[in-house]
């Protein structure tokens, strides 16, 4: 099992060190205990912050984390986890927060930053015994666009503030929580992108406009002008998309309610989609 220490501890640590150390040093006197003081809480304030005794403070401090400027990879962020096979299962609901993904696309990996904006999530307790508990996560994100290097990448910024909404199940350690896992919500939405991306991958036309809704529109105009209308019309857009090799490859990827925001790399310029899914079926499909 492995658990890592927070970086953010191990700053602070060294920090409050070496302050400790200048001022034996230079001081030697009663007012170094004076100066020790404010030193000795703020070491206090920061394990408590850490003390992820409660799955609430666990979850609210953790999505506090991802906010900001934020180049971190979910593997750093270990300290939250259970364990590296918890970090897997949760990857797909974080890509959102891995820049690296956009730098590898780009221009191989250089320094890269993301700016995400969002509010403190509600947490709401599903299922909880005493050692595992379900948590539905609620909450809004606002990305920002990459700076991978000098390219600045077009994102989910398009958007503006989206919605998101994540299912986490969190563990006990001993007598800590830690995270096991964060699954996108809603499932059965998510599973009709990812049930297009599968269509249109294997080249199937028929069970990708199966997808869509006899009524669905198709919007394109800021991507390449073009707007469709029913099967028929959307049929011509993905038989050319096919013939053009086109690749669906999800990056971004956030849902709420009906409506799934996400990011195509196998379309050129990487256009940022909102596919809104109605009685399992895809109703609205807008590259940006």
């Amino acid at each position: 099992m492995y658990i890592g220490i927070s970086p953010t501890l191990v700053t602070i640590i060294a920090i409050s060190l070496s302050i400790v150390l200048f001022l034996y040093v230079y001081l030697r006197a009663w007012n170094f205990l004076i100066c020790i003081i404010p030193i000795a809480l703020m070491l206090i304030i920061n394990y408590y912050a850490l003390d992820f005794s409660n799955p609430e403070h666990l979850i609210k401090t953790f999505y506090g984390n991802l906010r900001g400027d934020f180049s971190r990879t979910p593997e750093e962020m270990s300290y939250y986890f259970v364990d590296a096979q918890a970090i897997g299962n949760s990857e797909a609901a974080l890509a959102i927060y891995n820049p690296a993904i956009y730098c590898t696309i780009w221009q191989g990996e250089p320094a890269c930053t993301r700016r995400i904006y969002g509010n403190d999530p509600e947490v709401k307790h599903l299922e909880t015994d005493a050692n595992t508990a379900v948590l539905e996560i609620t909450g809004t994100l606002e990305p920002q666009s990459i700076m991978a290097g000098s390219v600045a990448v077009t994102t989910l910024h398009e958007f503006g503030e989206i919605p998101f909404h994540h299912r986490v199940v969190v563990r006990k350690v001993g007598d800590q929580w830690r995270i096991a896992g964060i699954e996108t919500m809603p499932s059965d939405v998510i599973s009709v992108v990812l049930s297009f991306r599968e269509a249109m991958n294997t080249g199937d036309v028929d069970a990708a406009l199966a997808l869509f809704a006899d009524d669905a529109n198709l919007n394109a105009i800021q991507y390449s002008g073009g707007r469709y209308y029913g099967k028929e019309q959307i049929r011509d857009w993905l038989e050319f998309q096919v013939s053009q090799g086109t690749r669906v490859e999800l990056i971004d990827l956030l849902a709420f309610e009906d409506t799934v925001w996400w990011v195509n790399s196998g379309l050129q310029g990487h256009p940022s989609i909102e596919t809104v899914v109605r009685n399992g079926k895809i109703q609205t499909f807008s590259i940006r």
